[in-house]
């Protein structure tokens, strides 16, 4: 019987936020679950955890990261109220140890990379002090999130739409972004099966402003944006860019509200 060998991957990682946001954390953050070792750098969140696998396989290795990833990002948007996507990702097969009677093998292996630059500008800092707590919630929002993600709900993907949203410089972009993760977000409470109306119902239930000038809606935007070319368009892209930063900061207080008071039905 042939000997299974573990291949062990070091990945470490940098996610960015906004040109115009950076981070600073007083002292390196130590999270239980996935090993996970977070700091900041030059305004940035970067970190480094294991992963094991019974083969050689960097595309397995990637798509475990990233997956990963993209659960923490969610979790550190919910946090902090800032969007944050993976800006580059290292991964690096630890040396292969062999023992073969008198002999050891070391084999070793390439790192492969993959790099995006970004600037920062204003800082979000938290002292030795916040650090603990941030943990704690960063560890219970994770339980929460698998809780939901175990129900087969998607509020991973609608926390993605609302971070892609809050990167996006441009208004519409912006708010089209995220009323998909409003959708998805209703969507996954029922209220799309319940209700005709269902964006407004949603909208009053999690205090989100529906109607934005005493006239429009943000259902008529999002419609007139997408099917009613001429003035209708753009008048409704003219909200959008008005009311895109608010829409995005209510509807995140929904996303947390969901997810960290409520039960997944």
């Amino acid at each position: 019987m042939s000997e299974i060998f573990v291949h062990e991957f070091d990945v470490s990682f940098r996610l960015k936020s906004r040109p115009d946001v950076s981070y600073s954390f007083d002292e390196p953050l130590e999270l239980e679950y996935g090993k996970i070792r977070l700091e900041t750098k030059n305004g940035a969140i970067c970190g480094r955890m294991t992963i094991s696998l019974e083969k050689d396989d960097y595309d397995l290795v990637e798509r475990e990261a990233l997956k990963e990833l993209e659960k923490l990002a969610s979790i550190l948007t919910l946090l902090f109220g800032t969007g944050l996507l993976i800006e580059d990702m290292r991964m690096e097969h630890k040396p292969l140890i062999e023992y073969q009677g008198n002999v050891i093998k070391v084999t070793l292996f390439e790192a492969i990379t993959v790099k995006v630059n970004v600037a920062f500008k204003e800082e979000l800092k938290f002292f030795k002090e916040e650090l603990s707590k941030i943990k704690a919630e960063l560890e219970g929002l994770k339980e929460k999130i698998n809780e939901w993600e175990r129900k087969g709900k998607g509020v991973l993907k609608a926390i993605k739409w609302w971070r892609k949203g809050y990167l996006e410089e441009d208004g519409v972009d912006k708010f089209l972004d995220y009323f998909i993760s409003f959708e998805m977000l209703a969507s996954t409470k029922g209220y799309k099966k319940k209700y005709s109306n269902w964006a407004k119902m949603f909208s009053k239930d999690y205090s989100i402003t529906y109607e934005l000038n005493g006239k429009r809606t943000i259902s008529w935007i999002r419609n007139a944006i997408m099917h009613e070319p001429g003035p209708e368009k753009d008048e409704a892209e003219k909200l959008a860019n008005q009311y895109a930063d608010r829409f995005g900061k209510e509807l995140l207080k929904a996303i947390k509200k969901i997810i960290i008071e409520e039960e997944p039905s």
